[in-house]
C-alpha cells in the first residue's frame, strides 16, 4: 500500500512474512540551528504525518526514511570544471536519508552539515557526481541554496584503473611516502599536477605559487596517472637544491 504525498517516503519493514507499508511526507523547510534540530525535525515531521495511522503498522515496526524523487522531470546543476550536467528524474533512485536504528545517511549529513557550516564550493571526485542530483534535490526539498559543485578527476594506476587504499596502498598511505625518503614539498608539487596545469607550463613550482595562480578553470577533466618514475625525479630536484646543512639534518631520521 502507497499513499503518496511529496518529498520523503517513510518505509517500515514489518515482521518476516508481512508486507512492506510505505508513506510519504513533504519535507517542508527545516527549521534550527544545529543538525540535530534540523535531522530531528525531518523525522518529526514524518512521525507527525503519520500520526493517526498507527492502527495500520505493527506495533514498535522498524522504518527508513526515504527521499521520494519525482517520476518526471529533469535535475541539473552546473560544474565549474564539467559544466551542465542533467539527470532524469526516472533513473534516480529514493534514496535512504534516515537508517532504521534512526542516524542519518551520509546524502542527508552532507547536506545538512555543508548548510549549516555555510559551505560555497563542494570539491570532490568523480565518482561523486551520480550523488550530485540526489543532493541538489535535497537542497530543494528543504529551500535552501546548493553550493557550487567541482568534481575532479580520478587518479590513475599505470594500468589506467582507479587507485584505491586496497589495490594501490604504496600510493595512499601519506607516511608511506615518508617513510621512503620523499619530501613533503615534492608530493605536494606532483600531487597538484595531478588534475591541474601551470598556466605557463612550469613543473617544478612552490606550494605558495600554486595556491596563488589555483582556478578551477584549469582543473582536467581527465583522469591522471600517478607516475611514480616522475615523482622520484620531482624529489631528486627538490633534494638536490636543498643545503647541506638541511640535507643532513632532513636525512637524520634514516641514519
Amino acid at each position: 500500500m502507497i499513499l503518496s504525498h511529496a518529498c520523503i517516503t517513510v518505509e517500515w519493514s514489518r515482521p518476516p512474512g508481512a508486507t512492506t507499508i510505505r508513506r510519504t511526507r513533504l519535507a517542508g523547510q527545516a527549521g534550527g540551528r544545529d543538525r540535530a534540530s534540523v535531522l530531528g525535525n525531518t523525522a518529526v515531521r514524518a512521525a507527525v504525518w503519520l500520526h493517526g495511522r498507527a492502527g495500520e503498522l505493527a506495533a514498535g515496526a522498524r522504518h527508513v526514511i526515504r527521499m521520494k524523487v519525482p517520476d518526471e522531470g529533469i535535475t541539473s546543476f552546473v560544474d565549474l570544471v564539467r559544466g551542465e550536467i542533467q539527470f532524469e528524474n526516472r533513473l534516480i533512485d529514493d534514496q535512504v536519508l534516515m537508517k532504521s536504528d534512526g542516524f542519518p545517511t551520509y546524502h542527508l549529513a552532507v547536506v545538512v552539515d555543508d548548510h549549516l557550516m555555510e559551505i560555497t564550493h563542494v570539491l570532490r571526485g568523480e565518482e561523486w557526481i551520480s550523488s550530485t542530483p540526489k543532493h541538489i534535490l535535497l537542497y530543494q526539498f528543504f529551500g535552501w541554496e546548493p553550493p557550487l559543485h567541482i568534481h575532479t578527476p580520478l587518479l590513475l594506476n599505470d594500468d589506467r584503473s582507479k587507485i584505491s587504499k586496497r589495490k594501490s596502498p604504496d600510493k595512499t598511505r601519506l607516511e608511506g611516502f615518508r617513510d621512503r625518503g620523499f619530501l613533503p614539498e615534492a608530493l605536494l608539487n606532483f600531487l597538484a599536477l595531478l588534475g591541474w596545469s601551470h598556466p605557463e607550463g612550469k613543473e617544478i613550482f612552490s606550494l605558495d605559487e600554486f595556491i596563488a595562480l589555483f582556478h578551477p578553470d584549469r582543473l582536467l577533466k581527465a583522469g591522471s596517472v600517478f607516475d611514480m618514475n616522475k615523482l622520484i625525479w620531482m624529489n631528486g630536484v627538490y633534494m638536490r637544491a636543498l643545503s647541506i646543512d638541511d640535507l643532513t639534518e632532513r636525512l637524520a631520521p634514516y641514519t
